[in-house]
Parts: C-alpha cells; structure tokens; sequence
C-alpha cells in the first residue's frame, strides 16, 4: 500500500499519484490549509487529483503542489500510517520533500 505509480495527465505537465495496491488516486478534500489528502477513485475532470511536480533547488527530492488547491502535499508525522495533509510552502519542512524513484 506504500508503492505509488506517477501517470501523466494528458495534455499537461500535471500528474497523478495511483495507489499500486488500491488503484485510486490520491485526492485533496478541499482547498483549505490542512486538508486531508486521500485516495479516491479516478476522476479524470477533478484537479484535485492533479499535482504539480516541483524539483528541490539543489537536492534529489521534489514538492508535490495540488493543482486545484495550490497547497503541497505535507507528511504529518514520521510515525507508521501518519496522516498527509494539503498545506501551504513551507521551504524549511522536510516533511513536503518526497524523493521520486
């Protein structure tokens, strides 16, 4: 339930975040800070499932920026199953820093 597959959306420079063992897709509930982030089935309309791939100046990690909201995908804690939220830039957060293999 870890593994990830990154599909392009057509047309754009937007992606999708698919969850390899569910099949959904990772999804913002709202545009409010801290909204949680969860997986829903495809909806190819909705750009809250859309994300915006953003390289780290001068690392090997990347932001991952919701396209309907403009918030970034945030790590709640460093615990198993922690929660991820939809928050605003914050370039001092490890915690909205992903690496992408």
């Amino acid at each position: 339930s870890q593994d990830w597959q990154v599909e392009n959306v057509s047309g754009s420079n937007y992606v999708r975040l698919k969850n390899v063992w569910s099949g959904k897709y990772l999804h913002v509930q709202n545009q409010n800070e801290n909204a949680k982030v969860v997986c829903y089935a495809l909806n190819t309309s909705w750009t809250s499932e859309q994300w915006i791939i953003e390289p780290v100046s001068g690392k090997n990690y990347v932001r991952l920026k919701n396209v309907w909201s403009g918030k970034y995908l945030t790590l709640d804690n460093t615990g198993n199953y922690s929660a991820i939220w939809s928050k605003a830039l914050n370039t001092t957060w490890a915690s909205q820093q992903w690496i992408m293999q």
